[in-house]
């Protein structure tokens, strides 16, 4: 597959791409799932839209910011494709708005982390079964093979669907009345965070701090976020619980 696709003057890189297809699909389900739960603040798809259409447009208009060399012909940037600096700082962007609007109404809390668990859940699996994400060399007969056929790598892409496929599962038979209880995206972030973990074990990692890379940080700091997070609600539940009985 080519890494940039040309589009007459137009670059796009190609794994963008396929984040947009996989971005439309799960905001698709996200929709869905609003539409079903009568509790949820409709306002919150809106706010995704926005958050989503800043995160755009920041990475798009990165190249200005990024680079002094584009000052002098600044309408060539409608014709290269966003850095992945670009993407970073898109992405803060939208979470500095979202984090804004929560506060503002606090109704939308933990319905937009609750929502975001699906979204993000079947943006993976849907961007992992269009493209193919080769690991370290393998002996394994599942293992993939790039030009040499003496050469197999791990699938991680396989193995990535087959982590998030028992979440949106777990997900989807869930009561649409828990969005808004925070417990959707706390489950998240635990095993999501587990199975990416266990994942990364597959992947080509540089390691940085404790043997381990930052990718793997990361996905550690998720975890136990999850559960920190799943301890705080159960403790405010039992609280309420003990307060109606007094």
């Amino acid at each position: 597959m080519p890494e940039i696709l040309q589009l007459g003057p137009f670059m796009l890189k190609y794994n963008w791409l396929l984040w947009a297809i996989a971005a439309v699909v799960g905001y698709s389900v996200m929709r869905y799932r609003v539409k079903k739960a009568e509790e949820v603040d409709k306002s919150v798809l809106e706010v995704l839209s926005t958050a989503l259409l800043i995160a755009i447009i920041t990475w798009k208009l990165s190249p200005l910011l990024l680079s002094t060399e584009i000052w002098g012909n600044p309408l060539s940037v409608l014709f290269v494709s966003g850095s992945d600096q670009g993407a970073i700082i898109g992405f803060t962007s939208a979470v500095i708005y979202t984090g804004i609007k929560c506060w503002k109404k606090g109704s939308l809390a933990w319905q937009l982390p609750d929502l975001l668990s699906y979204g993000i859940t079947v943006m993976v699996i849907v961007y992992n079964m269009l493209s193919w994400q080769y690991g370290s060399l393998t002996a394994l007969p599942w293992g993939i093979s790039i030009m040499d056929p003496n050469h197999k790598y791990h699938p991680v892409n396989v193995y990535l669907i087959l982590v998030s496929l028992p979440i949106i599962i777990w997900l989807w038979r869930r009561s649409v009345s828990s969005i808004g209880s925070g417990e959707l995206f706390a489950n998240f972030l635990s095993f999501f965070g587990i199975g990416l973990l266990a994942v990364s074990f597959f992947e080509n990692q540089t390691m940085s701090v404790f043997v381990m890379s930052w990718k793997q940080l990361f996905y550690l700091v998720m975890v136990l976020c999850g559960i920190v997070l799943n301890y705080l609600i159960k403790k405010k539940q039992i609280d309420q619980l003990l307060g109606l009985e007094q």
